[in-house]
């Protein structure tokens, strides 16, 4: 499902959205998500921390280029193992000092594991992919 819809992670502070998903303990899964920066203050760099499980992980966006028009979002994604039943899954901005716009995030996916998809050790970190669909945000 492809969402028309975002959010940035940075109002008048920074901050975060979090979700508790179900999970199969001990089950491998990917979490896939587009990421862009708000082009409209700065940083020139757009900074996110992303948590699943017991993982975390710090992923960034360059806004150099890109306008309110076209953001350039890039797809991003991190694999972890569900420590428990319940997962939480957290989006937070690390644009601590202000003013600031922040990171955007949009599309966010969770599916359990392929192996045959994911030839790779390594996950893809802002790989970037052909525009095929229109993420906007106001």
């Amino acid at each position: 499902m492809v969402s028309k819809n975002c959010i940035d992670l940075n109002g008048d502070t920074y901050g975060g959205i979090e979700q508790s998903v179900p999970t199969e303990k001990g089950k491998k899964y990917v979490l896939s998500f587009y990421m862009a920066g708000n082009t409209d203050w700065a940083p020139k760099i757009k900074k996110m921390l992303v948590s699943a499980a017991d993982k975390s992980e710090k992923f960034e966006f360059y806004i150099t280029g890109k306008t309110r028009e076209n953001p350039g979002w890039e797809y991003c994604e991190m694999t972890f193992t569900a420590t428990k039943n319940e997962t939480l899954i957290r989006f937070e901005s690390i644009q601590i000092t202000g003013p600031t716009t922040g990171p955007l995030l949009g599309n966010v996916v969770l599916l359990p594991y392929d192996k045959a998809k994911h030839k790779s050790s390594t996950h893809h970190k802002h790989h970037k992919v052909k525009k095929t669909r229109e993420i906007h945000c106001l």
